[in-house]
């Protein structure tokens, strides 16, 4: 898959997938899906138009929350067959025009023969367009458009919003399935206090980026990936209240394996929630409660 960073002409005719994407849900996944099935059909690239930060948080002000990290949500378009991918700054165009949006992007510059879309897509000056306008635009330079329904779960909208309160919740299972994959991050490993190996239960440090998305603090089951290997892991998200962190970080326990990954990155994937982070009285008392962790994270479902 071709990355590009800046609105500049493509080499090839395409059929492209327009939204943020944060999170790559099974709304998202459907949405990119039909784009690579429609330039297949056509002949052409399939493309994947997105925004390096959410237009609502350049728009409104609001603090951005990723499900996704950029390096992550380039992963997950690539594993659907994607063929190019612009990466671009949604102030380059926030001021463009729905006819100047389709005309000077979409048309001239990325060589839409088709573009596909979610229910609830607005573009233009202000958001002020919506996919009703999207297809009337396109059009006048016969340019084929689709408009995607919603995907549900348990009757309602699958969206990113949705989705991160599940996370802060403590509600890993049902925001995984509404991802259509486990959440999680893969971050490079640093130093910490180095307490786990004097009692025992060696860890993992992972400090998270700015404006991730936190679920909420506690110790999860998840799968640990080194190497092309799973393990299975206890990762405490949080402050680590027993011993103190001055910020957020994942703390893992890898059962099963030993070895150096200082400096390497590490991919964790979550499977469910455990229990809530809570301050031990010694530091004993939390080696015997990680250990009863460990026990219910190895009868948990590795697949949801």
């Amino acid at each position: 898959m071709k990355i590009v960073y800046d609105i500049i002409p493509s080499e090839n005719e395409s059929f492209t997938a327009l939204g943020f994407f944060d999170g790559v849900h099974l709304g998202h996944k459907d949405v990119i899906c039909t784009a690579v099935e429609n330039a297949k059909a056509l002949g052409v690239k399939s493309c994947v138009l997105t925004f390096s930060r959410r237009p609502k948080s350049i728009l409104t002000g609001e603090s951005d929350m990723f499900l996704t990290t950029e390096s992550e949500k380039i992963r997950l378009i690539e594993s659907l067959g994607v063929d190019l991918l612009y990466i671009v700054d949604f102030k380059e165009m926030m001021s463009l025009s729905g006819e100047e949006f389709v005309k000077t992007i979409l048309v001239d510059n990325l060589k839409c023969k088709g573009v596909v879309c979610g229910f609830n897509y607005h573009f233009g000056k202000g958001g002020k367009c919506d996919s009703n306008a999207l297809a009337k635009i396109c059009e006048k330079y016969n340019c084929k458009t689709v408009s995607r329904e919603p995907i549900l779960y348990d009757g309602e909208c699958i969206s990113s919003s949705r989705i991160r309160n599940l996370l802060q919740n403590g509600k890993v299972l049902s925001a995984n399935k509404m991802l259509g994959h486990k959440f999680g991050y893969c971050l490079e490993v640093v130093h910490g206090r180095q307490l786990g190996r004097t009692i025992g239960i060696p860890t993992i440090n992972q400090a998270f980026p700015e404006n991730f998305c936190l679920p909420k603090f506690g110790v999860y089951a998840s799968i640990v990936t080194i190497d092309g290997k799973e393990y299975r892991g206890v990762t405490n998200i949080g402050v680590k209240p027993t011993v103190g962190s001055d910020k957020p970080v994942s703390e893992t326990w890898i059962l099963d394996y030993s070895g150096n990954l200082y400096c390497k990155k590490v991919d964790i994937r979550l499977l469910d929630f455990v229990r809530a982070e809570q301050k031990f009285a010694s530091i004993s008392e939390l080696k015997n409660q990680i250990l009863k962790d460990s026990e219910v994270v190895k009868r948990i479902p590795k697949d949801f």
